[in-house]
């Protein structure tokens, strides 16, 4: 009996101990107040610019081992630019974003390395487009307005023939340019 009930006893404690040394903040991105948009240089035109209007996510992390993850899922249909009234359909068909095949973008980072003293952190992220998985760094800078209510915001670019925006003849670089700036403005509240 004794025996059992410093096994039950040792079983709690390590239950204690593990959830909360695991414990992480969750924060949901606010839609409403965040965006995500990109440009694409064109030569002789005008550039391409544009954003999604539908996207979600959460981050977790743990601010005092500065460890976290992030998912973002972006709705690929929500896509707009500054050449929708000429180019929708081909943005949306096969040669550029495959809509009706991938209708999800999807960011995912499993590391952050935080520099508390300059509010700026880097994430290590995946990006997935059409099928196509690529990983690389993205620095944001970030500002608590208050303690349920955190800014994050910063840029980084990608090239689109990594994910097969622009196939067959618009695959070339010449005049639509590989390069995709984009920039991410994310307001997080605590939940």
């Amino acid at each position: 009996m004794v025996r059992q009930f410093k096994l039950i006893k040792y079983f709690l404690l390590f239950f204690f101990i593990s959830t909360s040394s695991f414990a992480l903040e969750k924060w949901t991105i606010d839609p409403k107040k965040s965006s995500i948009q990109f440009k694409i240089d064109v030569l002789l035109n005008e550039d391409v610019k544009g954003g999604f209007q539908k996207f979600s996510g959460t981050v977790e992390v743990d601010r005092e081992k500065f460890i976290g993850n992030t998912k973002i899922e972006t709705d690929a249909d929500s896509i707009f630019t500054n050449y929708d009234s000429n180019y929708k359909d081909l943005i949306r068909g096969d040669s550029f974003f495959d809509l009706k095949h991938f209708p999800k973008i999807i960011l995912v980072a499993k590391n952050f390395y935080i520099n508390t003293k300059d509010q700026n952190t880097i994430s290590h992220v995946s990006l997935t487009i059409k099928g196509h998985e690529k990983e690389f760094d993205i620095p944001l800078n970030y500002i608590f307005l208050k303690n349920e209510h955190v800014i994050l915001n910063g840029s980084f670019i990608i090239h689109r023939n990594d994910f097969e925006i622009g196939s067959g003849p618009w695959s070339e670089t010449f005049i639509l340019k590989d390069e995709i700036k984009v920039l991410v403005n994310l307001e997080l509240d605590k939940n």
